[in-house]
Parts: C-alpha cells; sequence; structure tokens
C-alpha cells in the first residue's frame, strides 16, 4: 500500500498490466522516483472514476499524453483507493484536494482539474 494525502492507495502496479475493478475510485499515475512523495513514487496525475476498470489503462488520456511527450509507457504505475460508496462530488473533492497537495505535472501541464457537479 501506499498513502497519498492520508489516503490508502493499492501498491503501484505497472499500468501495462493493471487490470482494476468495474468500482468507483480515486486513482494516482506515479513513476518510481527516490525524491518522491510518497517514497519512492512520484505523482505525475491524479483523477476520479466512476468505473475504474474502463477508465485507468494505456488509454487513458493522461497515459497518452504522457507518451507523446517521449516518456516510456513502462514507466508509469497505478495505484487505485476503490471508493464504492462515495459519490462523484466527494471523490471529486478528494482528486482536487490531492491535486493541490502534489502538483501532479500532467494536472498542471493540461489544466486538468475535477469538476464538482452541484
Amino acid at each position: 500500500m501506499i498513502f497519498f494525502g492520508g489516503l490508502q492507495f493499492s501498491d503501484p502496479t505497472p499500468i501495462m498490466i493493471y487490470g482494476g475493478a468495474p468500482l468507483p475510485a480515486l486513482y494516482v499515475l506515479s513513476v518510481f522516483d527516490v525524491r518522491g512523495n510518497p517514497q519512492p513514487y512520484r505523482a505525475v496525475y491524479i483523477g476520479q472514476t466512476g468505473n475504474a476498470a474502463a477508465k485507468v489503462d494505456v488509454n487513458h488520456v493522461a497515459v497518452v499524453r504522457w507518451t507523446e511527450e517521449g516518456e516510456a509507457l513502462g514507466m508509469l504505475n497505478v495505484s487505485v483507493l476503490y471508493l464504492p460508496y462515495v459519490r462523484e462530488r466527494e471523490r471529486a473533492i478528494l482528486a482536487n484536494r490531492l491535486v493541490g497537495q502534489y502538483e501532479p505535472e500532467l494536472n498542471r501541464k493540461f489544466s486538468v482539474g475535477h469538476r464538482i457537479a452541484d
């Protein structure tokens, strides 16, 4: 397990072999980095979804942008916190809080935030 913002996520798993459950979740795309926080991983994208199995894979927009910039797909890992009973609004609030705390480069570079529904 790995903690981001005091929340317990699954161990980082290479994105190329990740097989998530069809459940609502927060997720963190990360790369190995001995200077990272939490050690030794650095968050490069933080998001939320209503279905981790369908959303978090090699076709995810952040993954595509990562590889378009010349970065290796094999470097990316995913950590997931399943939240089956948490509404989209609350997941978006949590994701935005984590984005503010870790300032992941892909969220920042592409101004990706999470819309908080009314």
